[in-house]
């Protein structure tokens, strides 16, 4: 057989044994002089030493590969296990500071409304700002708040207050009763930025070029004051929420957000208990019964499930369905304390709830 006809035949004997041809110099190693079968015995050897040279090295590649998939997995539970470690260390933090709130006296409220308190003192001191705004969930002690520092610093005519729904005539009114040297608190005033003319009354009594001259152009004979006047009064608005396009106005005033997380309310419950002499009980329960997707957990919700235990032998069970705990956000906290791979976790959450893993970072996102 010609040499180049047996180097076709080994190179098919190489692919059987998977190994590369290109590691052999088939020219040199074939010998022209021998026959087929010398030449083949001496190929067999040599293939049959690079096959397992190949073993090793493709044996040693799935280790590593394993060492490598393994050593990452470790990372990933060692990292849990360091957020779980926390987490855990933060809430029993947190229980000792509720064991604190309810047996000692502190300063949480005063801690937790000092900024507000604060930028109600800058806006009455101030010579060049007339307006505050403070944006915040109801029931959560924004007008009580101002009222406090009202009263603590103000006499009783320096201030006024307008709530509820009122018409622009309503609050042009008011702003001309009130027009001379007061602070003036605007409490959740249903729909006055919905109608332009409150608007456009607002931005006048907030800003001016030298006096704030307030308009209202009218043939009614409903208006019984003068048609313009001198605004020299200062005026506070507790929202539950800024409508949008008006910068115009926010940029008028301070502007400020009171917000507090779920702990932080819990706390504030608390303490607020301690105060109107209601039992503490009561916040174990809505502590006990709620998450921080619990709607309206503010200090009215505090007076309502205390209502409900006053008046009912089954007051649990009521205040129970008042509360409405999310069962879907207790699964994601009891998963993400207690899994040690995020596969796993996502496949525990899919068996358990039927949700999709973005369904249970979404819910991750929502613990604090």
């Amino acid at each position: 057989m010609e040499k180049e006809q047996q180097i076709a035949k080994f190179k098919e004997m190489c692919k059987l044994f998977k190994v590369d041809t290109d590691l052999l110099d088939f020219q040199a190693e074939v010998d022209g002089t021998l026959s087929y079968e010398e030449n083949k015995a001496k190929m067999i050897e040599l293939i049959g030493t690079l096959a397992k040279q190949q073993d090793r090295i493709e044996a040693d590649k799935k280790i590593n590969k394993k060492s490598i998939k393994e050593e990452k997995r470790e990372q990933e539970r060692l990292i849990i296990q360091e957020i779980q470690k926390a987490e855990l260390h933060t809430q029993k933090e947190f229980e000792k500071s509720l064991e604190k709130i309810k047996f000692q006296s502190t300063e949480v409220l005063d801690k937790a409304f000092y900024t507000t308190k604060k930028i109600v003192e800058t806006l009455i001191k101030s010579k060049n700002i007339n307006g505050l705004i403070i944006k915040g969930e109801s029931g959560l002690g924004k007008s009580y708040t101002c009222l406090q520092v009202f009263s603590d610093i103000l006499k009783r005519e320096d201030y006024g207050i307008l709530a509820s729904y009122c018409t622009p005539l309503e609050l042009y009114n008011f702003l001309y009763e009130n027009r001379e040297g007061k602070v003036l608190l605007l409490d959740d005033i249903m729909k006055i930025f919905e109608n332009e003319l409150s608007i456009g009354i607002l931005l006048s009594a907030l800003w001016g070029e030298g006096k704030r001259v307030v308009n209202y152009h009218t043939t009614s004979a409903k208006l019984t004051i003068p048609k313009s006047f001198i605004f020299n009064s200062k005026i506070i608005w507790c929202l539950n929420k800024l409508p949008r396009g008006l910068e115009n106005i926010k940029s008028r005033c301070f502007f400020y957000t009171l917000e507090f997380d779920y702990k932080t309310k819990i706390k504030l419950l608390y303490e607020l208990a301690k105060i109107k002499n209601i039992p503490l009980e009561v916040v174990d329960f809505i502590y006990q019964n709620s998450d921080e997707l619990t709607p309206n957990l503010d200090f009215r919700l505090l007076l309502k499930v205390y209502d409900i235990k006053q008046n009912n032998e089954d007051w649990e069970k009521i205040a129970s369905a008042l509360l409405n705990k999310n069962e879907k956000l207790a699964t994601a906290k009891k998963i993400l304390m207690t899994g040690t791979y995020v596969k796993d976790m996502l496949k525990d959450w899919g068996e358990q709830t039927g949700l999709s893993p973005r369904q249970f970072y979404r819910y991750k996102a929502k613990l604090n």
